[in-house]
């Protein structure tokens, strides 16, 4: 069941509203595109009674695309010290399942009858860099595209 919706003011023609999956809140952004409202609405729906299944597949994509940038990367950086020097910091390797884990749903868009974008809080792996990813045949993930957005 799709929640209380209205216009989006950051996107025209867009519908927004939130809900809450495993107990944080998480923004719905409709946007027709190229198809009906209730198409879109329908394929909102559909997305909705999946969500379990979706975090699954979407964070799946992620660890397979960005897990060995976090690890060969994004682990290492410089930190700030009270005195101000710069210390260098190592994070430890993370395993998929620890990678998947650290990734915290924000925003489930719908555009059009058939694409859907998930974005995750980044559990401080990248920065603040939020974790997108976007599935371009639906429900099915086997068309996706993985990035760090912000």
């Amino acid at each position: 069941m799709l929640p209380e919706l209205k216009n989006d003011p950051s996107v025209p023609g867009s519908l927004i509203g939130s809900l809450l999956f495993e107990g944080r809140e998480l923004v719905l952004r409709i946007t027709p595109d190229d198809t009906t409202t209730e198409q879109c609405l329908s394929a909102a729906a559909k997305a909705l009674a999946a969500l379990p299944d979706i975090d699954i597949k979407a964070r799946d994509v992620a660890a397979r695309t960005l897990l060995s940038n976090y690890n060969d990367n994004w682990r290492h950086y410089g930190r700030t010290t009270e005195g101000g020097s710069i210390e260098e910091v190592h994070d430890p390797e993370l395993s998929s399942s620890d990678f998947k884990a650290r990734l915290k749903m924000t925003c489930l868009e719908t555009l059009g009858a058939n694409c859907y974008t998930i974005f995750y809080d980044d559990g401080h792996m990248f920065a603040g860099h939020s974790v997108v990813i976007t599935s371009f045949d639906g429900l099915f993930f086997s068309d996706t595209y993985a990035e760090l957005f912000g």
